[in-house]
């Protein structure tokens, strides 16, 4: 957004909701990348992660807009600017009226569209397919006697690579499963 036709404390108002904003989305995003720096990192933790942060940028977009509202708001007290009245109609930057309010323009035009944006961003990166499969996987893992078997991921599995599995071939492998995981669980040689 273009801050020409503004006045300079309009202008600094705006830039503190703007870093505002950013603060909370590194806060919220920087508790994932750092534990999936780690090369220690368990699978099914950093899908645990990746799926907390999703819900937790989900909510921040929901509920986020009132924090954001008071941090700008202590920055107007800090440096002894005047509160841009939420209430009153948004005039653009070219001094045009408009039928919104400043609260509607900031909350829906701008921190709407900023979350939005990492949201998509995010989902593009940590799709459900990239966050899914390795759950799905981690299914199979021996570790503390097969305690993570699960058969319903499995299935699901099978179906994320439909072309390698026929309806028959899943219905097969249903039955299957119950039978290996009843052998490993009676055979002490294939437990770790």
């Amino acid at each position: 957004m273009s801050t020409a036709g503004m006045d300079e404390e309009d202008a600094l108002v705006l830039q503190a909701k703007k870093v505002a904003i950013r603060a909370k989305l590194r806060s919220l995003t920087n508790a994932l990348s750092q534990p999936l720096q780690r090369k220690d990192q368990n699978i099914v933790e950093a899908v645990s992660l990746v799926n907390g942060t999703t819900m937790s940028l989900q909510k921040f977009r929901e509920d986020g807009f009132v924090e954001i509202l008071e941090r700008a708001y202590c920055f107007c007290e800090q440096h002894k600017l005047e509160r841009v009245n939420m209430d009153e109609v948004y005039i653009t930057s070219r001094n045009r009226k408009t039928n919104i309010t400043h609260r509607h323009y900031f909350e829906f035009d701008i921190f709407n569209i900023v979350l939005d944006r990492r949201i998509q961003e995010f989902g593009d990166r940590f799709g459900e397919v990239s966050t899914e499969l390795p759950s799905n996987i981690f299914a199979l893992n021996p570790r503390d006697s097969f305690s993570m078997f699960d058969k319903k991921k499995l299935m699901n599995l099978s179906k994320m690579y439909y072309c390698d599995f026929t309806h028959k071939d899943r219905e097969k492998l249903d039955g299957e499963l119950d039978v290996y995981y009843d052998i490993i669980r009676r055979n002490e040689n294939l437990l770790v």
